[in-house]
Order: structure tokens, then sequence, then C-alpha cells
């Protein structure tokens, strides 16, 4: 991705949402949270990281759950 990118994710049910967005050596750079939980369903982010230099970075994506992260490259 260049300035931002498209992050999409599904709820199978009601539950609270933290999406980390994290340097390389695991530096946490934004934190996107949510106040209340969201309801079942699909969802979809803008992450704008325009002020971050090329690299690669991690997404972890936080639920009552789950934790998944995913590598991301910016160019």
């Amino acid at each position: 991705f260049e300035n931002s990118t498209t992050i999409e994710y599904y709820l199978p049910t009601m539950q609270q949402v933290t999406i980390i967005f994290s340097d390389i050596m695991g530096k946490e750079l934004m934190r996107l949270q949510s106040r209340e939980s969201h309801e079942k369903g699909q969802y979809t982010i803008q992450l704008g990281a325009g002020n971050y230099p090329s690299g690669i970075y991690i997404v972890t994506f936080l639920t009552d759950d789950k934790k998944i992260s995913k590598r991301i490259v910016k160019k």
C-alpha cells in the first residue's frame, strides 16, 4: 500500500474490536479501539499511514476471543 490501505473484517458475533498498527520491531504506532461492541457483520476501515516510511508493518486485530496479526508492506 502507499498512503492508506483498506482493512476488511467479519465478526461472527457481537464483540469489541481493537486494531493495532505496529512497526516490524513491535512498537505500537497506532491503535483503533471500539468503545462499544460491534454487531455481527462485515466491516471496512481505512488505515492511513502516510506519515510513516516505506517498510514492513504489522496489523493486529483483537476481539473478545481472537488475536490475528498480518504483515503489510508500505511502498
